[in-house]
């Protein structure tokens, strides 16, 4: 673990939703846990969720955002901004490439459901 990293707020009137996933490649489930916080830094909301899937760690980075992007949604949050430790996941959401592939099918949705939140 960096002890050195530090959460950065959002912009005034967004919303972070910070994002992280485990695997249990044994039992073939995921964890998901997920905060969001306000500009100011104030917890809103948290979420922590067990998901039967395939040990891909890729993938279940990409549940794990995607589940904190439906959270978000739920809550009826529209200025979000989603942080999580995957780079890969991180630059998938941020680029306009699709991918037919099980995590470009996730990272599909979460660009979906995050255009939705935020029209």
């Amino acid at each position: 673990m960096d002890h050195g990293t530090k959460w950065i707020a959002p912009p005034p009137n967004f919303y972070k939703a910070n994002w992280d996933t485990a695997v249990d490649k044994e039992n073939s489930k995921i964890g998901v846990g997920v905060i969001i916080r306000d500009s100011s830094g104030l917890i809103i909301a948290s979420l922590c969720s067990s998901i039967s899937l395939s040990p891909n760690p890729l993938l279940g980075e990409a549940v794990a955002a995607l589940r904190a992007s439906s959270f978000c949604s739920e809550l009826g949050l529209n200025q979000i901004m989603l942080e999580g430790d995957s780079i890969a996941v991180v630059q998938a959401i941020q680029h306009k490439d699709e991918s037919w592939s099980p995590t470009g099918l996730v990272i599909r949705d979460i660009k979906l459901c995050n255009s939705a939140c935020s029209s």
